[in-house]
């Protein structure tokens, strides 16, 4: 099996209710809250649109996992 590159996907693409979704996925995985004071849903979800939009974050597909996630920009 040959390894392929993540795809991104243009966040501004997906549906809103989609993107929705994944964001809530990714801000509800163990390991995904490092402050001391635990931060509602909303807001966690509201700061990762946030850097989507500012392309702090990117919405990427990896190719030989099937799979959409989120990634810094520091990782591409």
């Amino acid at each position: 099996m040959t390894h392929e590159e993540p795809v991104e996907v243009p966040y501004a693409e997906v549906p809103p209710a989609t993107l929705r979704a994944i964001a809530e996925d990714f801000c509800t995985r163990d390991g995904t809250d490092y402050s001391e004071t635990e931060m509602p849903l909303d807001e966690r979800v509201a700061l990762l649109m946030k850097q989507l939009e500012s392309g702090d974050a990117r919405l990427v597909f990896e190719v030989n996992s099937q799979t959409l996630g989120i990634v810094s920009k520091r990782l591409l």
